[in-house]
């Protein structure tokens, strides 16, 4: 029994010891996950801090860089813009006055391409841009893009050779973007190249278009080749305008924002090579021809009220509407502003973001408050310098649009021509039972439309001609977005000229009835008494 009570004693003891072994084993692997996970957690840190410390290394050498770039770059065309203009005020000769106007226009664009570029480079850094998508021939781009430059390579004595393979289809993907990539690289090319060739090269295959820009210029060494791609690097080209040296960097950025890929191989004295791949996938579509051309025709008739604080800018939009057919009221201030629209009707109101006694987003609260009916439903435009805001955050705040300081006379028409300007006021004016008037031309617009994609599908051009020869007065009077002389021209055209030519342009214009016919059904189930949206 003493034997077996020591037994028995010595097995509890032994159970004891091994519970205790495992618990501190466990307590140990524990202790051990807990520390390690610190140490991890710490060596994160460790690696964040010094992340952190690189970037804002970086973003400190990034300003002064700016600093001093945009304090050099930007006073000698700005001092030439200032002599020229002093000049400009005591000539007499009107030859030479052009000639100073012209080296103004010059100097002043290029201080507007430096801040777009700043602006632009700023909007691809907070990875504020998106990337679009269109059908286009892939070939014949890249062919277009190259070609444009051989003037420019021919004066400097350059070959340029241009050898484009297995590209002859369309794609899907940024035709815009795609271009501005081959130009920065083409232009670079030709810039720091004063004897030789420069070459362009691309192949398409499986999804993938690869090219690469090849020169005899001057070369890159490899301590340039690591920062080439930074803001603000410039190499240095004898007799070059100089910019920003925001050209790479942008291209870098293009080339990420696109999901591909960039590397640059270079030696000294022996020339550059830049090697692009892009994914983009095939497709049998249409090319995007069809879009709606922004000729002067697309704005004649168009009536618009501008309103900001600054006179000089006011003088400089009306003169761009003009050369377009576009009558613009200019305002100073809110109390002139409501007095145009109670004098006149307007298509659009373009107004500056931030002005003195009220911004843009005061005045948009007060349009769609006022009493005056055409005000609650006219499109109004941000006109800003806010680059780190896009489109979709003005449309999101009411406004139809948005146009980016500082803009040409192209991107004016352009943004212009793109909102829709139907309006129904003109027939609603007065009538008791909107609704019912809205539903009558619902109606008869949607029979018409259909008679339309009949007749265009059976060609019967004459019962096309009669359908829009009827409703084109109601079509001009509502203002489709279709510019009124091509519509009255459509409607007036003899039978003898109708025929398959005019498909493009019937087709235009269906698509312009049938937004009217989806803005008519929005309208109709407008809460207010007026039947307008606090968008349009």
């Amino acid at each position: 029994k003493e034997i077996e009570e020591i037994t028995t004693s010595r097995e509890q003891s032994f159970r004891i010891i091994l519970f205790i072994a495992a618990i501190a084993i466990l307590l140990i692997v524990i202790f051990y996950l807990f520390i390690h996970q610190d140490i991890r957690k710490r060596q994160e840190y460790r690696l964040k801090l010094e992340a952190s410390d690189c970037r804002n290394r970086e973003l400190l050498a990034a300003r002064r860089n700016l600093i001093l770039t945009v304090s050099h770059d930007l006073r000698v065309p700005l001092g030439t813009i200032s002599e020229y203009a002093e000049l400009l005020q005591d000539e007499k000769s009107p030859e030479q006055s052009k000639g100073y106007a012209m080296n103004i226009l010059h100097a002043s664009r290029h201080v507007i391409g430096l801040a777009n570029n700043l602006l632009y480079y700023y909007r691809l850094e907070a990875e504020k841009e998106q990337p679009e998508k269109e059908i286009f021939h892939l070939g014949q781009t890249i062919e277009d893009a190259a070609h444009s430059f051989l003037s420019v390579a021919e004066k400097k004595g350059l070959d340029l050779v241009i050898k484009v393979i297995d590209s002859d289809i369309l794609v899907e993907g940024d035709c815009g973007r795609l271009v501005q990539i081959l130009n920065n690289l083409i232009s670079n090319a030709v810039k720091f190249t004063s004897a030789g060739y420069v070459q362009v090269g691309a192949q398409y295959r499986i999804g993938k278009l690869s090219f690469f820009i090849r020169d005899t210029g001057i070369g890159i060494d490899k301590e340039s080749q690591e920062q080439i791609f930074t803001a603000f690097e410039r190499g240095k080209a004898p007799n070059a305008e100089e910019g920003f040296g925001l050209g790479l960097a942008i291209t870098h950025k293009l080339v990420t924002l696109l999901k591909g890929t960039i590397h640059v191989q270079s030696t000294p004295g022996h020339g550059s090579t830049f090697e692009v791949c892009l994914p983009l996938r095939e497709t049998n579509g249409k090319t995007g021809t069809t879009k709606i051309s922004l000729a002067c025709g697309v704005l004649s008739g168009m009536r618009v009220l501008a309103i900001d604080d600054d006179r000089i800018q006011l003088e400089v939009i009306q003169k761009m509407y003009v050369r377009h057919g576009v009558k613009c009221d200019c305002c100073l201030n809110v109390s002139e502003l409501i007095a145009a629209l109670r004098r006149n009707r307007y298509d659009l109101v373009l107004t500056d973001m931030r002005m003195s006694e009220m911004d843009g987003y005061g005045v948009l609260t007060l349009l769609r408050g006022s009493n005056l009916g055409q005000a609650k439903t006219l499109p109004v435009l941000a006109v800003t310098a806010q680059a780190d805001k896009n489109p979709e955050y003005f449309r999101n705040a009411g406004f139809a649009d948005c146009l980016y300081k500082p803009f040409s006379q192209r991107e004016l028409v352009s943004v212009t021509s793109s909102i829709d300007r139907t309006n129904f006021t003109t027939i609603m004016e007065g009538e008791e039972n909107a609704r019912e008037l809205l539903d009558i031309f619902i109606e008869d617009t949607e029979k018409e439309l259909s008679e339309m994609q009949d007749a265009l599908e059976t060609a019967n051009y004459m019962q096309l001609r009669h359908i829009i020869h009827k409703a084109a007065p109601l079509w001009g009077m509502i203002r489709i977005n279709v510019p009124l002389n091509e519509l009255e021209e459509m409607a007036s055209l003899s039978s003898e000229k109708w025929c398959k030519e005019l498909d493009a342009r019937i087709k235009k214009l269906m698509e312009a009835v049938e937004q009217a016919v989806k803005k008519a059904k929005e309208l109709k189930y407008e809460p207010d008494e007026n039947h307008i949206g606090s968008r349009r």
